[in-house]
């Protein structure tokens, strides 16, 4: 499905079981510059709007949703924006492993963070911009009595940062 109006990737819900839970899956639609257009009919990429939040930010919220994703705290539905469909994939998948772990066989989507846990917290950013729209990143959180590392690749796109790369350690 295409949002006119912003042009950014809009979920799709398929109703699984009589409408309990809904999977989510998205698809990257271009956002052009209006009225411009380079030989190839693709608007330039010199002409779209750079990402207004702050790189060292996006990251750190990127970072701590990803970690509260995989934990089951967070649905991973409130990411679909903010990764591409590879990385979203993956985080499902890594939601799933942790989820077969735990033994609760409770799905993220449905569950409540552990009381006492709190949410993760950001120790250090390092942020390297490698050129005006793409930033590579590593996080440093502290989460439930354990340390986690999170790299990643955040590239401006049309106005907004997106993970291309998301590695959780």
């Amino acid at each position: 499905m295409q949002d006119p109006v912003r042009g950014t990737v809009v979920p799709r819900v398929e109703r699984w079981g009589g409408g309990v839970i809904a999977a989510y899956h998205h698809q990257v639609v271009p956002l052009f510059a209006p009225g411009v257009r380079d030989e190839s009919g693709l608007g330039s990429e010199r002409d779209r709007p750079l990402a207004t939040l702050d790189p060292v930010i996006a990251c750190s919220m990127l970072a701590t949703a990803a970690l509260e994703v995989i934990s089951g705290a967070r649905a991973l539905a409130q990411l679909a924006r903010w990764v591409t469909p590879g990385i979203y994939e993956d985080l499902d998948q890594r939601r799933r492993l942790a989820l077969a772990e735990d033994g609760t066989g409770t799905d993220a989507l449905l569950s409540r963070p552990a009381p006492g846990r709190g949410r993760p917290k950001v120790r250090r950013v390092r942020a390297m911009p490698v050129d005006d729209r793409v930033v590579e990143a590593s996080v440093v959180l502290a989460y439930a009595d354990r340390v986690h590392a999170v790299a990643m690749r955040m590239v401006d796109a049309h106005g907004f940062w997106r993970a291309e790369a998301l590695v959780v350690g």
